[in-house]
């Protein structure tokens, strides 16, 4: 019998491992729509207190029978170090690609095993979580989460993970919805993150111009509820993927550095918010809060989870009774900071059901976060509440101010009314000079587009014409009389055009020298006299002796030229044009000039118009000579800049005079 013993030991523990593995279902993924929760019910679990097995230790018969079945959807494996392994089978009905998703888990180190031959003991593994190199995952995602094999026969799967606390159900879907979730996830936290930044810069906005520290108590307190909310969702493994110290390590300490100053700062922001007292129980409750949360920061880890969960539970309970006390002493804002935190419990709660019961969720993010959102927009509602009556019971002590002060306001109200009566003048002389610069600039590209254009075109014909022998020389010369015509009228338009420009964009600059008249008016009627020749017009000067004026002489050349030039444009073949120079008998001190012409003469409309810039048209001469109707203008200006005045006197038919006037030296 006792030789038999071992014989029926083995006979014994056989019967129980064919039990143990009987009892496992296969979980058939028959619908593609759908997403399989795989929780204990349908799994077999292996507690590895050593951490050491492997999983051709697993493979072995022995281990095999020490698998259990669980009988709750969660995993509970309560906080320590040790290592679990997970069995289940799956078959793959339409053989499509599911992934298996293991999401909170994202900081535990876990590795999946496919047994691709059971008889054999051959399996492939996939790698995941935080100790896991980003690049040496499958299938990279902030979550751990494996490809599953696509075969139509059932397949046995073993994952192994270093605990860290309760895991949720796996879940199983297709890939195509595995990637919506995740699209849509990612949205949620894009208009979660969105929210954040537009709270953040209005409340640093409104703390640069309130100059009130409790904005950027609160801005600092959302930046931490973010940070947090990117940690709990499993972001930062993806966001740190590049970096050395992305590891499980590092992670956990990031999060409790990340949880202690969130807690830490909502502490501050509460003593802030109501202005408790140093001496009062709040104050000292929240100062032994923050002493424990720093201390927290060198629990290790596992014994830290759950003194930093006891710590997160007395600071909601502390946040709560503080919001009660300000409701209570009737403090602005006091109830939407109660109603934060009462949100804030309440979603952490159903986070906890979620995680411990496999309470039902169908919103992409985590209650929490949820919870986390619903706190900050509260938050800030209450924060601007609280503000904003601060805010009315300065305007009531203005208004009372302002009532003392209203004469004073009435007067200076009248002198704003003269000051804006002034500036609405200056604005419309502006608007009036603005006007004249646009019309001068049109002016100014028509002439550059039509009047310089078209004997600069015409002159290049005619060179055309002569470089390919298209005019004999006899021809040319015919022709030259008249280019020379051209090309001294394209001269002097350019000259005015110049100095018109010059005048427009800089003002007319004055150098008043002593100028001996009857010299000045004898070397332009000589420099003038080819172009009188050719209408064959004679020149008659009476100039009075000795007459010197001070002038600019530049100004005073340009003048003439274009006086006498116009006088020879509008006289007729054989006329004569005369020049005058004598005492002003209007202005002491002055002397007058005058330039008479018997050419066609100008109506009273004409005259009118003259001198106007923004009337001045150019006619044709009597030989169709084609003018700019700049140099009149130029005239004008610069008489008036020397100091003098010009006029025109004209019948039609019976010629021009134009008269101006200088000081005399």
């Amino acid at each position: 019998m006792i030789k038999n013993f071992p014989f029926f030991y083995c006979l014994l523990w056989l019967f129980f491992a064919c039990n143990s593995l009987s009892a496992q279902s296969v979980v058939l993924l028959d619908h593609l729509e759908t997403a399989y929760d795989l929780g204990g019910e349908n799994t077999l679990v292996l507690q590895d207190e050593t951490s050491n097995l492997t999983i051709e230790n697993i493979l072995q018969p022995a281990y095999q029978a020490q698998f259990q079945k669980r009988t709750e959807k969660t995993f509970h494996f309560g906080t320590n170090n040790h290592a679990y392994w997970i069995k289940f089978k799956i078959q793959n009905l339409h053989q499509a690609t599911f992934i298996l998703e293991c999401v909170e888990a994202y900081k535990s180190h876990i590795d999946l095993y496919t047994l691709t031959d059971e008889n054999l003991g051959t399996y492939t593994i996939q790698k995941a979580g935080a100790a896991v190199n980003w690049k040496d995952k499958k299938l990279p995602h902030y979550y751990a989460a494996f490809y599953l094999d696509s075969k139509a026969q059932p397949t046995t799967y073993y994952l192994r993970l270093v605990n860290n606390g309760v895991i949720s159900p796996l879940k199983i879907q297709t890939h195509a919805s595995f990637t919506d979730f995740y699209q849509l996830k990612n949205l949620f936290l894009g208009i979660f993150i969105g929210l954040f930044c537009f709270s953040l810069v209005y409340n640093l906005y409104a703390a640069y111009l309130s100059k009130q520290k409790i904005y950027l108590i609160y801005s600092f307190l959302a930046t931490t509820y973010v940070l947090f909310s990117l940690y709990f969702e499993g972001y930062m493994g993806w966001i740190l993927k590049g970096f050395e110290w992305n590891n499980q390590h590092y992670q956990y300490v990031g999060g409790s550095v990340m949880y202690g100053t969130l807690s830490i700062s909502l502490l501050v922001y509460g003593l802030t918010f109501f202005k408790v007292p140093t001496n009062s129980y709040f104050f000292r409750i929240a100062a032994l809060l923050i002493i424990c949360y720093l201390c927290y920061f060198f629990i290790p880890p596992y014994w830290g989870a759950l003194f930093g969960q006891l710590l997160g539970g007395c600071t909601l309970v502390y946040a709560v009774c503080l919001g009660v006390s300000g409701v209570r002493k009737k403090i602005a804002g006091a109830f939407y900071y109660l109603l934060a935190y009462i949100v804030l419990l309440s979603f952490s709660l159903l986070e906890d059901m979620r995680v411990t019961f496999g309470f039902p969720y169908y919103f992409p993010l985590s209650y929490l976060t949820l919870g986390f959102l619903s706190e900050m927009l509260t938050l800030a509602y209450g924060l601007s509440y609280h503000m904003n009556n601060h805010k009315l019971k300065l305007e009531q002590d203005n208004l009372r101010i302002t009532a003392e002060n209203l004469q004073l306001i009435e007067e200076q109200k009248e002198r704003l009314e003269e000051l804006v009566n002034l500036r609405t003048a200056e604005l419309q002389k502006q608007t009036f000079e603005l006007e004249q610069a646009n019309e001068t600039k049109n002016k100014l590209f028509a002439i550059i587009g039509h009047d310089l254009r078209s004997p600069i075109a015409n002159l290049g014909s005619i060179l055309d014409m002569v470089r390919e022998n298209q005019v004999t020389q006899e021809e040319f010369f015919m022709l030259l009389p008249k280019l020379h015509d051209r090309v001294k009228n394209l001269r002097y338009t350019l000259e005015n055009l110049l100095e018109w420009s010059y005048s427009q964009l800089e003002g007319l600059q004055t150098k008043p020298t002593s100028v001996y008249l009857p010299q000045l008016i004898e070397e332009k009627v000589n420099f003038l006299a080819d172009l009188a020749q050719m209408k064959a017009i004679s020149f008659e000067t009476s100039i009075q002796a000795e007459l010197t004026i001070w002038a600019d002489e530049n100004h005073l050349r340009l003048i003439l030229r274009n006086l006498l030039n116009n006088a020879i444009k509008f006289t007729n073949p054989n006329g004569i044009v005369t020049i005058k120079g004598y005492d002003s008998p209007l202005q002491k001190d002055f002397a007058e000039i005058a330039i008479q012409d018997t050419g066609v003469g100008m109506s009273a409309s004409k005259l009118k118009t003259l001198f106007h810039p923004n009337q001045s048209v150019s006619t044709y001469g009597t030989a169709g000579e084609k003018g700019t109707g700049l140099g009149l203008l130029l005239c004008k200006e610069t008489v008036e800049k020397n100091g003098g005045q010009i006029w025109v006197t004209s019948e039609e038919g019976k010629g021009s005079t134009f008269y101006f006037t200088m000081p005399k030296n």
